[in-house]
């Protein structure tokens, strides 16, 4: 594996997992004691994983979940206690203290509820709306080839930070971050490198050191 990193033991569970679907995986977690859990369970699942390992007693200051799939929404639906310490990367989060990030937050929570979780997947939908919408402006038509070809190389200040869509591929630029879950089940950004990085849809990449930031854009949110 790249980084010198080894697989101890990889574990499926059903896509709407039972409490005692993740007995196996905590007994193979205590049997392994990996350095991390990397974690790809979606849904109301994550809740209960996340809860199984804080019943068994696992200290996430040494052996952390990582996961891409555990958002805000996830987290809302664990004790606080179950989710402190643990790992997420996204581009997205919604204590992210720029103005456009706070702005974003405040409207949102103001229509959908003060106590409705903002995502990154959240995020996501809201400037990729506005994208499509300035170019089918620019072209004039709805028709799905041209507003396609308007959309190659255009940008937008997103909450993350400005975005820009790749023309050799159509998907976005975005501002990666690593953040921990703290006490209150809020993720605090531990890792940004300041740098929205070159989409890679297709899995191109076969290292980690190959991954293309944009030199021409850099910023520190």
């Amino acid at each position: 594996m790249q980084g010198r990193g080894k697989v101890l033991d990889e574990i499926y569970v059903p896509l709407q997992p039972k409490p005692q679907d993740f007995e196996k995986v905590i007994k193979r977690i205590k049997q392994t004691e990996p350095d991390v859990i990397f974690s790809t369970v979606v849904g109301q699942g994550t809740a209960a994983f996340y809860e199984a390992y804080r019943a068994a007693g696992f200290d996430p200051a040494r052996m952390p979940i990582a996961s891409l799939t555990t958002s805000e929404a996830e987290v809302a639906q664990m004790h606080p206690e179950a989710a402190e310490g643990h790992i997420t990367a996204a581009p997205f989060f919604e204590t992210l203290s720029s103005a456009t990030a706070r702005k974003f937050v405040t409207s949102f929570k103001a229509k959908y509820g003060p106590d409705v979780p903002v995502t990154a997947a959240a995020e996501a939908a809201y400037f990729q709306v506005y994208l499509a919408m300035r170019a089918l402006a620019r072209c004039g038509t709805d028709d799905p080839e041209r507003i396609l070809a308007e959309l190659k190389d255009s940008e937008f200040d997103a909450p993350q930070g400005r975005v820009r869509i790749d023309p050799e591929n159509n998907h976005a630029f975005l501002w990666p971050r690593i953040a921990r879950l703290d006490h209150a089940g809020r993720f605090q950004t531990i890792w940004n490198p300041g740098v929205r990085i070159k989409p890679d849809p297709y899995c191109v990449v076969q290292s980690l050191d190959d991954w293309s930031a944009d030199d021409l854009h850099t910023i520190n949110r």
